[in-house]
């Protein structure tokens, strides 16, 4: 396996920077049209990206550290990627506290992902499998997990916090249903893909 090296550092932390950035709007606008408690959950939007991104940073950054690894920044720019990625699903039903968890576990699945498909040599060479594929499935699946009676009420008034997370006391009804949901995901792309990578292939593009 041959590594592809960075071209330029700077630009590749400013892109990062450019993403994060634009992540805020991303999510927030997202949020601003629910149809109720839209500033309030907007605001905890923009709180629950900042701490999961963070915290994914800060894991990888901090990992290295302990293993003696030397530091990476295109490792910790897609660690931080992750974790964006993985908040964005769930981020206006989750606390602080799970975005911190969510921002944590999402750098160990960007990183071992990435490990898998090099022993699986599969080709990715700037690590966009692991960050949207991987990050995005715990990302769902974390919604599962860590949603809040309170907050899915005040983002969905019309569920009347039914559904609601399994740490949380809700039962496994919400991640079922969030698994099913990663299942059709990863079935709906990767079949198309298969069938898009064939015709180029039979047709030597």
């Amino acid at each position: 396996v041959q590594p592809l090296r960075g071209h330029n550092a700077l630009l590749a932390g400013s892109g990062v920077m450019i993403l994060w950035m634009g992540w805020f709007a991303f999510n927030y606008v997202s949020s601003v049209v629910l149809p109720n408690g839209q500033l309030e959950v907007a605001g905890h939007v923009a709180y629950t990206t900042a701490i999961a991104a963070s915290a994914a940073g800060a894991t990888s950054f901090t990992k290295r550290r302990i293993a003696a690894e030397p530091y990476s920044l295109t490792e910790l720019g897609n660690a931080l990627l992750g974790g964006l990625v993985a908040i964005t699903g769930p981020c206006n039903v989750v606390t602080g506290y799970a975005a911190f968890i969510i921002g944590m576990v999402s750098a160990f699945v960007y990183e071992y992902s990435s490990k898998l498909l090099l022993r699986l040599r599969v080709d990715d060479a700037i690590g966009a499998v692991p960050v949207h594929l991987f990050c995005g499935v715990w990302g769902m699946v974390a919604a599962g997990l860590f949603a809040t009676e309170d907050l899915v009420e005040l983002s969905y008034p019309a569920s009347h916090g039914v559904d609601f997370g399994l740490f949380y006391g809700g039962g496994f009804e919400l991640l079922g249903i969030q698994l099913t949901a990663c299942i059709a995901v990863v079935s709906w792309a990767a079949s198309w893909s298969a069938l898009l990578f064939y015709v180029a292939g039979r047709a030597h593009f």
